[in-house]
């Protein structure tokens, strides 16, 4: 529907149609530099048409869930508050040791972009994903796990199916 240029303030705009045996179903989709992640800002017109179809597929199946793809670069798996960047400071003297700096070992945005992943594509609602996943990984405080937390419970989680039993070959 519109191609993004500088007229327009670089807006992609996409309109996909499902055809079901229920009916026409009608999504549109934009994208803009300002809605989608950095990475990709050079492909508004994919962001657009993924936004599209994922917002007419919904329709036409009457499911409630968004697709991640739809949700801007402020979504729920951003809105979880930022880990802390220094560890906290000791009570009392610091025993001639230097204070603690900034963590270098909490959780890639990488991996809590594909646990988000992995807990919605399992149904959970956007809003108890952050609960959900720290109950399977049986830790608190999601902003402050580390690399190795993340890492243990996206390979469980990914040994799993989507009902929680193990995966039999």
């Amino acid at each position: 529907m519109q191609i993004p240029s500088k007229a327009n303030g670089d807006a992609a705009i996409v309109r996909a149609v499902v055809v079901t045996g229920r009916g026409t179903f009608e999504g549109i989709g934009d994208a803009t530099p300002g809605n989608v992640n950095a990475r990709v800002v050079g492909h508004l017109l994919r962001v657009a048409e993924t936004r599209a179809k994922a917002r007419a597929l919904r329709d036409a199946v009457n499911i409630g869930l968004v697709a991640l793809e739809e949700l801007d670069e402020v979504d729920a798996i951003d809105a979880v508050d930022e880990p802390p960047k220094e560890r906290p400071r000791p009570h009392g003297p610091a025993n001639g040791t230097a204070p603690p700096g900034p963590r270098d070992d909490l959780m890639t945005q990488a991996q809590r972009r594909l646990l988000f992943r992995i807990a919605a594509e399992r149904g959970v609602a956007t809003e108890d994903i952050a609960r959900w996943l720290e109950d399977h990984a049986g830790l608190k405080d999601i902003r402050s796990w580390s690399k190795a937390d993340a890492s243990r419970l996206i390979e469980r989680l990914k040994a799993q199916n989507g009902h929680g039993q193990a995966v039999t070959s």
